[in-house]
């Protein structure tokens, strides 16, 4: 624990030009300034903000169509694999220099190419350190619905969290949230930031609101929940925004607005989660009753076998 520790996080909330990777990194990095020039420390970007998100399905289709199945050939698939890369290459080489320019821990998702599978990718998210330096990445592990069309999922080896000078951070996006089995081997891997990053559509707000007060207090972490916002004009998506920042008691420390680009800022003091910890209320490492109840995960060498997640090194 890291009590000693204050620092200064922002969630940053855009629209990224999708299918163009040069003008994504160009705005992340415009994006970057603004939030340094607020003394952030910390700056965190939406889900897919290195590439753009494609949406659920393609405009011209509607749940119930005849054409709904066999119009797959249709899918802008083949555009998000072209200008996918891989982590590391040339787009988190800049996203790594902005980070050491401005002195900023950098946290973004990314349509990340597979190094050795053409046609496969990610949606990953990279944290950046300030000495422009790639500390971790996240690949999505909960890949559902038509997101299947677009995305391999993460595996095992995407299960961490990452020591940092702020804080032990942990990755967390968009449906990986719902899950509560993974964000509680974060907290139980020593986590105490969770950077959060949505693609909530207009209309779905629920999940981007609510969960991350619930996981917040549920780890006694703080939590950086950064969403896409705007209306993406190559799809006609449309993204809720809302981001915010909640600390270890659920209280909402800085929140965004609806649907508009916005940088938002707000405090956060590691001894907060003493506090809330440590309160005599909640000290949730104490009153875990594990001699009922436990969470195992396979393990990395793929066999049968489950081991507790106090036994993964970071």
């Amino acid at each position: 624990m890291h009590s000693y520790l204050n620092s200064i996080a922002a969630a940053v909330q855009i629209a990224p030009p999708t299918f163009d990777m040069r003008a994504c990194v160009s705005k992340i990095c415009d994006y970057v300034d603004v939030a340094a020039d607020q003394n952030a420390q910390l700056v965190v970007f939406g889900e897919m903000c290195a590439g753009g998100y494609p949406g659920w399905r393609p405009s011209f289709m509607t749940y119930g169509d005849d054409e709904f199945l066999r119009s797959e050939s249709t899918w802008r698939s083949k555009e998000l694999f072209k200008i996918s890369e891989t982590i590391p290459g040339p787009s988190t080489e800049k996203l790594c220099q902005k980070a050491k320019n401005r002195g900023v821990f950098l946290v973004t998702g990314f349509a990340e190419a597979d190094p050795h599978i053409t046609g496969t990718i990610y949606n990953s998210s990279v944290l950046i350190g300030p000495h422009g330096n790639i500390i971790g990445r996240h690949r999505k592990l909960h890949v559902g619905s038509l997101e299947l069309a677009y995305w391999k999922k993460g595996d095992i080896n995407d299960v961490k969290t990452f020591p940092t000078s702020l804080g032990t951070i942990g990755l967390a996006v968009c449906y990986d949230i719902l899950f509560p089995e993974y964000t509680r081997l974060l907290d139980l891997m020593g986590e105490e930031i969770q950077c959060e990053l949505w693609a909530t559509s207009k209309g779905c707000e629920t999940s981007s609101n609510y969960f991350p007060v619930a996981r917040a207090m549920e780890g006694g972490v703080f939590v950086v929940s950064a969403c896409l916002a705007g209306k993406d004009e190559v799809t006609g998506f449309e993204y809720a925004g809302e981001s915010q920042i909640v600390d270890p008691f659920g209280h909402v420390v800085a929140k965004a607005q609806s649907g508009s680009e916005e940088v938002i800022v707000g405090d956060i003091t590691l001894d907060s989660i003493l506090d809330y910890r440590a309160s005599g209320s909640f000290t949730l490492g104490m009153d875990r009753r594990e001699d009922i109840y436990s969470l195992s995960v396979a393990d990395r060498s793929n066999s049968q076998a489950l081991m507790p997640p106090q036994h993964f090194t970071r």
